[in-house]
């Protein structure tokens, strides 16, 4: 069967849909949310777009206005498939919430640039064969707005059906992928104060996250104080970060 294109895009990137739709709000036969239809916060979770169908009925503008509704791109995923609207949403919905071993829930953000590629490094590889089993090619944007595709998956494993449940050791590590955006946000750095630049902040970020787990695993209040200190500084003066890392630990103790 011939590959069909969908748009994934996270909802909560431009702080929901509704306001790049027609008003009054209407139903599209193109699009769906991932999460239960009943879910009033659905349009600021993923939502998957049919853009032939989309086109099919004049309205792929709509789809478009959609898609470049945040500038970095990064809330924008492209999806090669020969599934239907309905069986992607299905598949999709298997795994949008999975177990920890401590029986709590997580949602996986996969609509998400930012965290996307981290799936194919964390999940094992029968995880990540079911969860691309059906689908051709996919491909995201990075920090640098360069499109580039997901790896395929091993078609030797054994798939793993969902339910899944995420290790603490997957947890911890899909935790460590995502910290530098963690840290980027708690200091307060927006995608519009980074403009131009995604990269370099990322991986200063990154930079100030791998010298604290080194130095002092635990303690945020010190990674917060130490980062704020690097970027006023724009992270120039390398052999000044021991010094800003013993006052952030002075202020905030030590763990």
């Amino acid at each position: 069967m011939e590959d069909k294109t969908y748009f994934l895009l996270d909802g909560a990137m431009i702080n929901g849909i509704k306001e790049f739709l027609p008003q009054p709000p209407q139903p599209f036969s193109w699009m769906r949310q991932l999460v239960k239809d009943e879910d009033p916060g659905g349009l600021y979770g993923p939502v998957l777009i049919d853009a032939q169908a989309a086109d099919d009925l004049g309205e792929l503008e709509i789809a478009y206005r959609l898609c470049r509704a945040n500038f970095t791109r990064l809330h924008l995923s492209y999806i090669f498939t020969p599934l239907n609207i309905e069986e992607l949403v299905a598949h999709f919905r298997q795994f949008i919430m999975v177990w920890l071993e401590d029986r709590t829930t997580l949602m996986l953000r996969f609509a998400d640039c930012r965290c996307l590629p981290a799936f194919s490094r964390v999940l094992s590889p029968g995880q990540w064969r079911s969860f691309m089993e059906p689908i051709s090619r996919w491909e995201y944007y990075t920090r640098t707005g360069e499109r580039q595709a997901l790896p395929p998956a091993d078609k030797t494993v054994e798939p793993v059906p969902a339910a899944w449940v995420i290790t603490l050791d997957q947890t911890e590590a899909f935790m460590d992928e995502n910290e530098p955006d963690i840290l980027l946000n708690n200091l307060g750095y927006s995608m519009e104060d980074m403009r131009g630049n995604l990269q370099a902040y990322w991986d200063t970020a990154k930079q100030c996250v791998t010298y604290w787990q080194k130095n002092d695993t635990g303690n945020r209040n010190v990674l917060q104080a130490f980062a704020r200190k690097v970027f006023e500084k724009r992270g120039e003066n390398l052999h000044e970060w021991g010094t800003y890392f013993a006052a952030a630990q002075a202020e905030y103790g030590r763990t």
